[in-house]
């Protein structure tokens, strides 16, 4: 059956005017006029039951913005992950991003109408970190009420609402088309660790023996609950702070690294997405590991991936899968298998280390 041939834009013009007239002559209403808007104005009347605007009385229209005209101002921010759910809005859970719309408003960035509502201001970020994953260069941008040659003090006045866990560095005044998503096209996150995580499989039993299973166990868990209760021996956490990453160890690791740059599919690598899906097609510009260092005893790393985005979990899961192959406990052609068809289960590290960079 043939589709039915679009209609002119002046034809539908013409028709509506002719709908227009005759509902003002019989003294009713347009029935098309509640569907037809313009979907650039058109937003949700409802507040986000993630935002704490939510909670506030809805009789209550006090009004803490000024008169100071809105411009789209880009937020550069540092925060802790440990005590959030993610960056993003969300509902039942505790996140950054809501926690940032409560003192913007408070700070008299945000319009009574506006709160809660964030789509309103157009509200974008540069990328969403997990749960627990911390920031020390996102950028956030929306439109604000900021007093010209005040922004400064509005910036310290937003920080005096946040947790100590969350801060504003930096607000700058951006163009008007400016979105920190879009105009993003890579993002850097960094994962600090000790090195004996990367202790092959028989040195590692070694400095952990007597230190019962929560000491010998792989360094990878669901939730960071598992960690806040291990208890390890303190003479076998000694002995595991005496490991130092070797030459040929340290090269092997920068190898294993290597493998993930390029495109590949990583549905493996992430949750919930069938490896069919082209959502799981990313492409990872580079993986390195930087010069070990020592730091209060302990030896540590730090690795930096560079890519255009990240899946849930991703980075996370190419590091608890980098741990395995350094450890012995698998080949490192299990990499590039994961990038197949075949479903597998790959572990991940803990989210305490993972960190954007920028």
């Amino acid at each position: 059956m043939a589709k039915p041939k679009r209609k002119h834009w002046s034809e539908k013009k013409a028709e509506k005017k002719a709908r227009r007239e005759n509902a003002e002559a019989n003294g009713g209403d347009d029935e098309k006029k509640e569907d037809e808007y313009d979907r650039r104005n058109h937003f949700p009347a409802a507040i986000h039951p993630g935002s704490y605007a939510s909670q506030l009385d809805a009789t209550d229209t006090t009004d803490k913005c000024g008169t100071a005209t809105k411009k789209r101002y880009g937020l550069l921010l540092a925060y802790g992950g440990k005590q959030y759910s993610g960056m993003q809005m969300n509902i039942g859970v505790k996140t950054v991003e809501a926690e940032l719309e409560r003192a913007l408003y408070e700070a008299g960035g945000i319009a009574r109408c506006n709160y809660g509502m964030i789509q309103k201001i157009g509200w974008n970020r540069a990328a969403r970190t997990d749960k627990g994953v911390h920031a020390a260069g996102q950028l956030v941008c929306a439109k604000l009420c900021i007093e010209d040659g005040k922004v400064e003090e509005f910036r310290l006045k937003v920080n005096s609402f946040l947790p100590t866990d969350i801060q504003v560095l930096e607000i700058v005044l951006v163009t008007k088309n400016f979105n920190a998503k879009n105009s993003c096209d890579r993002r850097t996150y960094e994962y600090l660790t000790p090195t004996f995580v990367f202790a092959p499989k028989a040195a590692a039993a070694d400095s952990t023996e007597g230190g019962g299973a929560a000491a010998a166990g792989p360094w990878t868990a669901k939730t960071n609950d598992e960690f806040q209760s291990l208890e390890v021996d303190p003479a076998a956490w000694a002995k595991q702070k005496e490991f130092r990453l070797d030459a040929s160890a340290l090269e092997k690791l920068r190898e294993t690294l290597a493998i993930f740059e390029g495109t590949h599919n990583f549905h493996n690598y992430t949750s919930k997405l069938p490896p069919y899906s082209p959502k799981c097609k990313r492409y990872i510009l580079s993986f390195e590991a930087d010069t070990p260092f020592v730091k209060n005893g302990t030896e540590w790393i730090r690795l930096r991936v560079i890519g255009q985005s990240f899946l849930l979990h991703h980075i996370r899961k190419m590091i608890g899968t980098t741990m395995d192959v350094l450890r012995g406990s698998t080949p490192a052609s299990t990499i590039t298998k994961a990038f197949e068809q075949t479903k597998m289960d790959l572990p991940k590290a803990p989210s305490a280390g993972l960190y954007l960079a920028k």
